[in-house]
């Protein structure tokens, strides 16, 4: 079977923390993205926590 992934923006707090965590309990492995360091970090451990799996990617969606 082939792991599902998905990489969410803003997933360091608030509503994309919230699909992070959602599409985590759905199977997906989910690189969380965002610009805070420590807030996507604690999202990370928050999957990883619950049985998921997730990895911390340094992101800023205004840098191209």
């Amino acid at each position: 079977m082939t792991q599902k992934v998905a990489f969410v923006s803003g997933s360091g707090r608030g509503i994309g923390r919230a699909i992070a965590i959602a599409l985590a309990e759905s199977g997906y492995a989910i690189a969380v993205g965002d610009l805070r360091e420590p807030e996507g970090n604690e999202t990370a451990e928050l999957i990883r926590n619950a049985g998921g799996k997730a990895l911390f990617v340094s992101l800023d969606v205004a840098d191209s």
